[in-house]
């Protein structure tokens, strides 16, 4: 609810010429304190959230699509898939959030082994586009495993079929 301001009322009972102002009383305190303080306005726009729910929706889906054949969603088994997922991505997001110092911690935490931490935030990290964490590209990742087959060289060139070992 706005309020016209003192000097605002006064102007216009002067103009009627209504009233004499007999001493400057501070209208704008007394409105605020009746009223209470202007409510502050919502910052974000709706296309905001719409996105915002939208994430997170696909976050949400990551972390529990994932199950053992024949089992439920929430079975115990696939409970603990998504609970590895969900700390996983905690951890890559703001691994403050969780106070752990080293992936090892994790592992302990989630019954889970390094291979397997790893390759769900790669997992991640592929999923969703982006990059939080160090480590190596999916193109990256590629070319180490053309590297490991024999298949290119040093340089990401394939090489010809003589040279390969």
């Amino acid at each position: 609810m706005s309020h016209k301001s003192y000097d605002e009322i006064l102007e216009q009972h002067k103009k009627r010429g209504e009233i004499e102002p007999h001493s400057d009383f501070d209208y704008e305190t007394v409105f605020a304190n009746t009223d209470g303080p202007e409510p502050p306005q919502n910052k974000l726009s709706a296309e905001t959230v719409r996105v915002a729910l939208e994430l997170f929706n696909r976050v949400i889906i990551w972390c529990f699509d994932v199950r053992f054949p024949g089992d439920s969603p929430t079975s115990g088994r696939s409970m603990e898939l998504a609970h590895r997922r969900f700390v996983v991505m905690t951890y890559l997001l703001n691994p403050r959030v969780l106070n752990v110092k080293a992936l090892t911690e994790l592992c302990k935490a989630t019954h889970s082994s390094k291979a397997t931490l790893s390759a769900t935030a790669v997992n991640f990290r592929d999923t969703f586009g982006i990059e939080v964490m160090s480590g190596r590209t999916a193109v990256a990742r590629k070319r180490m495993a053309e590297l490991a087959r024999g298949n290119t060289n040093a340089k990401g060139k394939r090489m010809p079929r003589r040279e390969r070992k």
